[in-house]
């Protein structure tokens, strides 16, 4: 009998336990919202997009910290890819709020920034996108005004492309174009290993001639030229020498 009375209690409470079930609560009672998502800033190592995480005003004190991490760019308070943030009373259009704020710098790749959220066990995930950054500055440098024609000589053309001052730096790649062309506006001379393609500092090098076999007496007029955006617009700088 007593046996009897002690696997009525054990059977009793297995179907306690197997019926019931811990209240799941919302992600959005955890976390109401983030904004910046979906958003595109250039990828310039400079650029920022304000990343800002609203919970429920009834949340304690315990739940007021969130974790951020990103797996590209760093968050700016930090100079860091994680950083914790701490949601304040925050009164707008009278109501209160509590949100949490944190720039995100981009990097200077191209490429999608996943940014997350944690609290405890709850997260949420943003998207930042990392664009081009284009070039907003050309440079076109010579390193002679005056060439004289031979079996060796040549002129060094160095193009440079950056952003403004503050705007970071160009996206590595970009393409460029270069041409000579004499007094009658043909092309003229060649240019050795000839590259239109910008390194990571903005910069790309070609090396100018003008053969014996068929020398040119007069000016030549270098011309740069680099998209400044998506849509296609350009900017063009020039430099000229005299050849004889």
């Amino acid at each position: 009998m007593k046996n009897s009375k002690i696997i009525l209690s054990i059977s009793c409470l297995i179907l306690f336990y197997g019926c019931y079930k811990e209240d799941i609560i919302p992600s959005n009672e955890v976390i109401i919202n983030m904004t910046g998502n979906n958003v595109s800033i250039p990828a310039d190592g400079a650029s920022k997009q304000l990343i800002t995480i609203e919970i429920p005003v009834t949340s304690s004190d315990a739940n007021n910290s969130i974790v951020l991490t990103t797996n590209k760019g760093l968050f700016d308070i930090v100079n860091k890819n994680t950083t914790s943030v701490t949601a304040q009373n925050v009164t707008v259009n009278g109501t209160l709020h509590k949100i949490a704020s944190v720039n995100l710098i981009s990097s200077t790749d191209i490429g999608t920034a996943y940014v997350t959220a944690t609290i405890k066990n709850f997260s949420q995930v943003d998207t930042v996108f990392f664009t081009n950054a284009y070039a907003e500055q050309i440079k076109l440098y010579v390193d002679k005004l005056n060439y004289q024609i031979s079996n060796t000589g040549e002129v060094i053309v160095t193009v440079k492309i950056n952003r403004l001052p503050g705007n970071g730096i160009t996206t590595a790649n970009q393409i460029i174009s270069l041409v000579a062309l004499d007094n009658n506006n043909n092309p003229v001379g060649h240019f050795r290993n000839f590259n239109t393609i910008t390194d990571a500092s903005g910069s790309c090098i070609n090396y100018f001639s003008i053969p014996m076999a068929s020398p040119y007496i007069g000016t030549v007029k270098f011309t740069a030229t680099v998209q400044t955006n998506s849509s296609g617009n350009t900017i063009t700088d020039t430099q000229t020498i005299t050849t004889y």
